[in-house]
């Protein structure tokens, strides 16, 4: 009997002993010893595990970690080099719309038809056909009238789009400029975007393998038919809020869901 309440005795100190120590200010600080020799309370407390958001985007664990990444400048750059209030934009726009609304091919009848249904359906408001007609046909109209020129892009060094308008003909970053003008002038709310499959941020902006056009339409909204002749193309791929993403470079405008989102980020929007 004597042993069975010296253990319990035993017991009870040992529990009072710990719970003095949790009531001690500043105990709780105590779990782990970080790298500059700081005590915290759990590892992610220390500093080497501070993740910091940095102006590009990428996640470091400090802010003197952020990559020199010259974001501002370019946006400054490509804002100066953007004109959606010129009248040639909207010369370019009757343009766009008069050939569209002429045109029978396979891929206008198409994408009428797709529209009509979910028009007919509900899905979207005659503004918003009117919209997706309107991006439609100044797709095309970049497509078709403006050269692809060979060459990666350089935003410092692209030309600004009344340049490429007028010279018709543009690289890969400078048609998405254009187009994203063009879209401006419409009232359609987009965003340059670049994508490279890079390690981080900043090589993406530096360096981007694409250029493409985020545009706010109402995808998200459409019944999409899967067997149609253009779905599923690497043109263009649904993103959140109703943005899709255009690649004004591409063979058509399509729908379809193949972005996986790594090394997309938005430089003027």
């Amino acid at each position: 009997m004597d042993i069975k309440l010296a253990v319990a005795a035993l017991l009870v100190l040992l529990l009072a002993a710990f719970a003095w120590r949790l009531i001690q200010p500043g105990s709780a600080q105590q779990g782990y010893t970080c790298a500059n020799g700081s005590h915290v309370a759990s590892l992610s407390d220390c500093p080497e595990y501070q993740k910091h958001v940095c102006p590009d985007g990428t996640l470091v664990n400090r802010a003197e970690d952020c990559p020199n990444c010259p974001v501002d400048p370019i946006n400054a750059s490509l804002s100066q080099k953007s004109h959606p209030s010129d009248a040639a934009m909207q010369a370019a726009t009757g343009s766009a719309l008069s050939a569209f609304n002429s045109s029978t091919d396979n891929e206008t009848l198409f994408y009428r038809g797709e529209l009509d249904a979910n028009l007919a359906a509900g899905y979207i408001s005659g503004g918003d056909y009117n919209l997706t007609i309107t991006a439609i046909a100044l797709y095309r109209f970049v497509r078709d009238n403006i050269t692809l020129l060979p060459g990666a892009a350089n935003f410092s060094a692209a030309r600004d789009d009344l340049t490429v308008l007028s010279s018709r003909s543009g690289k890969i970053d400078e048609k998405a400029l254009l187009y994203r003008s063009l879209l401006t002038a419409n009232g359609i709310s987009s965003k340059l975007t670049v994508y490279g499959d890079c390690a981080e941020a900043c090589a993406c902006i530096r360096a981007p393998s694409s250029v493409f056009v985020a545009a706010s339409l109402p995808f998200d909204q459409m019944y999409y038919f899967p067997l149609a002749q253009y779905s599923g193309s690497g043109a263009l791929c649904a993103v959140s809020g109703g943005m899709v993403v255009i690649d004004p470079s591409a063979d058509w405008f399509a729908y379809g869901n193949n972005c996986t989102g790594r090394g997309f980020l938005t430089l003027l929007g």
